[in-house]
């Protein structure tokens, strides 16, 4: 049987590259050539970096790439490997080489992807302007203000580009989505199940949408829309907190609508619900309340109405919530 041609997948290191990523990935590709005969294995896999010795992650592990950044010139596919640093925000600059070599390879026509925050860099290099993206859902606030021109899609797992060159992974640990992708497109779907099946791992058809916490953008400078936020994070349960806010800012109902939804980005009553819909979830995570219970307690007396706004904003129903985040040994039936 004559072998298929290999497919060369670089997987970029740097030192804050998560180490849990590059060998998770490293290892699942490895996998898959032992489930696979050696002859129909599609990959070649190596890991790049700047330097030829580095030390990578939070505790300085020790790492050795295959190959540097000049010598690695023909790689068919490059992944960006998580990287992860204090807080939420990203300071561009800090791997300009790395950004000039993803420049170049997308140049020459290889396939780009990314996990996690690892889409940062390629946001860095351009490639990701006017294109949807996913990343770490922590990092919606460093994306809108460092890369307005990317359209952040963090309640997708997996967002690939028309043309099929550019892929992105979600949060953490959704990089093995990715591998399972890049295993169906070049070795076949039935390649990526049996791996699924061996790994005990599934797609998220749901997305990163029941892991997103509600952002209260507040750097807007409307200070009549900024004082309706802070009021209403006392007043969110009252029957009508939209007149509230509407009768605190002096506008007119439709001026408040229109200055609300610039500065914010959501419709007024939107805002509300989503308020109300993060406190359920919390209650859903933390207390063994029914879920009839918890719909009254954030505002709504109609439990139906309550679980279709739920499903809507987080992607699960309230209870499928329940069993997949609650902190509770035992919860009450829904």
């Amino acid at each position: 049987m004559n072998a298929v041609p290999r497919i060369r997948v670089s997987l970029l290191a740097t030192p804050q590259s998560l180490m849990s990523t590059l060998s998770g990935l490293l290892e699942m590709l490895e996998i898959c050539r032992h489930l696979m005969e050696e002859e129909l294995f599609p990959f070649s896999v190596e890991v790049v970096a700047r330097k030829p010795q580095l030390q990578v992650g939070l505790m300085g592990i020790p790492f050795a790439a295959h190959r540097t950044l000049r010598e690695a010139r023909d790689p068919d596919v490059v992944i960006v490997s998580s990287l992860m640093f204090e807080g939420d925000s990203w300071t561009p600059g800090r791997f300009p080489e790395e950004v000039r070599w993803l420049s170049a390879m997308y140049d020459r026509g290889t396939i780009l992807c990314s996990t996690c925050s690892g889409a940062l860099l390629l946001a860095e290099a351009g490639l990701l302007n006017g294109q949807e993206t996913t990343s770490h859902w922590n990092l919606q606030r460093a994306f809108r203000e460092l890369f307005p021109e990317v359209v952040l899609r963090l309640d997708r797992e997996l967002v690939i580009s028309k043309d099929e060159r550019l892929i992105m992974s979600g949060a953490a640990t959704a990089w093995y989505e990715l591998a399972l992708y890049l295993i169906a497109r070049f070795g076949g779907p039935a390649t990526a199940r049996s791996l699924a099946k061996f790994m005990m791992v599934q797609w998220h058809a749901e997305g990163q949408t029941p892991y997103l916490p509600f952002d209260e953008p507040m750097g807007h400078g409307d200070r009549a829309v900024l004082e309706s936020q802070h009021w209403l994070r006392d007043h969110w349960r009252d029957p009508n907190p939209v007149e509230g806010m509407i009768a605190r800012s002096l506008l007119s109902p439709r001026n408040f609508a229109r200055r609300f939804r610039k500065a914010t980005g959501h419709a007024p009553l939107a805002y509300v619900q989503k308020l109300r819909i993060e406190r359920a979830k919390q209650m859903i995570e933390s207390t063994p309340h029914a879920i009839d219970e918890i719909s009254a307690e954030v505002g709504y007396e109609d439990a139906s109405f309550f679980r279709r706004i739920f499903k809507r904003t987080v992607g699960l129903k309230p209870a499928d919530y329940r069993r997949r985040f609650s902190l509770q040994r035992s919860v009450a039936v829904a």
